[in-house]
C-alpha cells in the first residue's frame, strides 16, 4: 500500500515514456500518524529507521513539522516530465504519465498535464541537445556532462507557447512515431554508421526537428533542411571529437 515505483537513474529511461517494466526501486511513501499505522510493517519499518537514527539526519531535519512527519518524503508536485541531469551520448527527457517521484540524479519537471507532452518533444529536439552542451558543465570523462538545477532554470529552450496549432500537431506526431522505440545516442561514436547511425539517422527526428525549427521561426522548409543539415554535422564533429 506504500510503496511505489521511482524513477532512479537515467539507465532505467529507456524510452521517451517511462514504463514500469524498467524501473527497479521503489520508494516508501506514507502520510499516516503513527496511531493509524499500529499493527502494520510500515510502521515497523518507521520504528526500524528510528533505531537507526535516520530521523535525526540533516537531510530529513528541514522538511519537519507539526503537520508533517519525519518519514513523509512526498512533495505536492509530482513531475509530468523527466529530465537527466547527467548525459554523456544519449540526449533524452522522457514523459513520466503515471507521476512517479524521481531520484536527485534526475531533474524534475512540473506542467499541466496537457502541455508535457509538448514540452517533452521540444526538450528532445536537437536543437535542445545543442543548448544543453553550452549550459551544462563536464562531468567525469569522455564527454559527460551535467546538468545542474540552476543551469536548467537558466537554460534557453524554443517556446511551446508560441506554437501555432500546426506546428504543435507536427511537433507531437512526431514525438509519439518516437515513442514506439528505444531511445539511442545522438551520433553513432564508434563509426558503425552503416549498422544504426544513431538518432541523427531516424526519419522521426528529423521531422521532430523541422517542426521545432519551423516553432522558432525558420517558415521556409529548404532553408531548414540546410540549417539541420549543418546542425547535425556540427552535433556529429562535437561527439566524435570527445569520443576521440
Amino acid at each position: 500500500k506504500y510503496l511505489e515505483f521511482e524513477i532512479h537513474n537515467s539507465k532505467e529511461i529507456e524510452r521517451f515514456v517511462i514504463n514500469d517494466s524498467t524501473l527497479s526501486n521503489k520508494v516508501f511513501l506514507v502520510r499516516d500518524t503513527k496511531a493509524h499505522l499500529k499493527d502494520t510493517h510500515a510502521l515497523k519499518y518507521i520504528q526500524w529507521g528510528e533505531r537507526q537514527g535516520y530521523h535525526r539526519g540533516s537531510s530529513v531535519a528541514g522538511h519537519v513539522s507539526q503537520t508533517r512527519s519525519w518519514y513523509d518524503i512526498q512533495d505536492s508536485r509530482r513531475p509530468t516530465v523527466v529530465l537527466p541531469k547527467i548525459q554523456q551520448y544519449r540526449h533524452i527527457a522522457a514523459l513520466n504519465p503515471s507521476a512517479y517521484f524521481c531520484n536527485s540524479s534526475l531533474l524534475p519537471i512540473s506542467t499541466t498535464p496537457e502541455d508535457a507532452e509538448l514540452l517533452c518533444a521540444i526538450l528532445n529536439s536537437t536543437v535542445v541537445a545543442l543548448y544543453k552542451q553550452y549550459y551544462a558543465r563536464l562531468h567525469g570523462r569522455e564527454g559527460s556532462i551535467q546538468l545542474d538545477v540552476y543551469a536548467a532554470k537558466m537554460m534557453r529552450i524554443p517556446d511551446p507557447r508560441f506554437a501555432k496549432a500546426v506546428v504543435r500537431d507536427r511537433i507531437i506526431h512526431a514525438f509519439r512515431e518516437m515513442t514506439e522505440r528505444e531511445s539511442l545516442p545522438l551520433v553513432d561514436v564508434d563509426g558503425k554508421a552503416e549498422i544504426n547511425g544513431g538518432e541523427l539517422n531516424l526519419e522521426d527526428r528529423w521531422q521532430l526537428d523541422d517542426a521545432v525549427l519551423e516553432l522558432i521561426g525558420i517558415s521556409r522548409k529548404g532553408e531548414r533542411l540546410k540549417i539541420r543539415n549543418q546542425l547535425y554535422n556540427y552535433i556529429t564533429a562535437i561527439y566524435r571529437e570527445i569520443r576521440v
